[in-house]
């Protein structure tokens, strides 16, 4: 819910439908899909060559997802979710259905593709070419620090750390304030044999 304003606000929750080519790594969604439903459609278990560079909220729609940007745990090599977007339909304010791409019409394609994105109408849908998995084997971690002091020692390791790290590896830190105090989550994924 963090895209709704007290504007018009147009709910596509129903359009769920999505389609995925294993031969060359495009999937096809509907605006009303979750970042969790993308994911559910690939390959589990480490199976699959393609990867979809998704947020870290399973409930984020497509949507916002992709037009705020989409920085997820393997963003560090396999890009944003908008690097992966081919094209978008959009219904715009007058009615009229826009795929825009690359292509056609390219100044629309850039301008959807960041923050300001869910301003120049309603996205019906989008097509993404998904990154090739850079090698079969990969290992996935997560670390929660509940307090500034071990926040900040791990995000200084972990930043040493990845200035030698190969392309394939990755983390997302995110950190939290509450009443108590600072915490602080990581996630990391690693594609390779490399310890």
């Amino acid at each position: 819910g963090y895209s709704t304003s007290p504007g018009l606000v147009v709910a596509v929750t129903d359009m769920k439908m999505m389609r995925f080519d294993q031969s060359s790594g495009v999937l096809a969604a509907q605006g009303g899909i979750q970042n969790q439903d993308l994911r559910a459609l690939l390959p589990q278990g480490g199976e699959g060559r393609w990867v979809f560079s998704g947020g870290t909220c399973p409930t984020v729609g497509a949507a916002g997802l992709t037009l705020g940007g989409g920085f997820g745990p393997i963003s560090r090599w396999a890009g944003l979710t908008f690097d992966q977007l081919l094209e978008s339909t959009i219904v715009t304010a007058d009615g009229e259905v826009v795929v825009a791409s690359a292509s056609s019409p390219p100044d629309l394609f850039w301008a959807i593709r960041g923050s300001a994105g869910r301003n120049f109408g309603i996205h019906a849908s989008f097509k993404y070419q998904l990154a090739a998995r850079p090698d079969d084997r990969s290992t996935v971690f997560g670390l929660e620090f509940w307090n500034r002091e071990k926040c900040a020692a791990a995000a200084k390791v972990i930043l040493r750390g990845m200035r030698a790290a190969p392309p394939t590896s990755s983390v997302l830190m995110l950190a939290t304030t509450w009443t108590d105090g600072v915490g602080c989550v990581m996630w990391g994924q690693h594609f390779g044999s490399d310890p």
